[in-house]
């Protein structure tokens, strides 16, 4: 149990709503968050909800580890979501993919060492 609204954890949506949203920046198992009800006569009611945090999914990610200079590799990771956000290190460059609605990245690897794609 983290407790009471616990440090980490934001209000991001709903303050002063019938709905609340809760941002959790830490692993919690169980949180009780204080909430608190006024009625227009100014009667309030204080309840404590028990909220069990979903963790969110870890998309699967392939591709090559090694690459030869001038070499382009494809690197994928899970079909189906959106808003997919590509990076690639300063000596490799995008050859194809990479955008908001590709789950791939073709990338041309143009300088030696250690370079990464994600």
């Amino acid at each position: 149990m983290c407790g009471l609204f616990p440090s980490g954890a934001t209000i991001a949506a709903g303050r002063i709503q019938m709905s609340l949203t809760v941002d959790f920046e830490q692993l919690c198992r169980r949180v009780l968050l204080p909430f608190i009800a006024r009625n227009l006569c100014g009667h309030t009611n204080t309840f404590n909800f028990q909220v069990t945090p979903e963790l969110a999914p870890v998309p699967a990610y392939s591709g090559s580890s090694v690459a030869c200079t001038g070499e382009t590799k494809t690197y994928m990771t899970d079909l189906g979501k959106s808003y997919y956000s590509w990076t690639v290190s300063p000596g490799g460059t995008n050859a194809g993919g990479g955008t908001i609605t590709d789950n791939f990245a073709d990338v041309t690897w143009n300088l030696p060492g250690n370079q990464w794609s994600g």
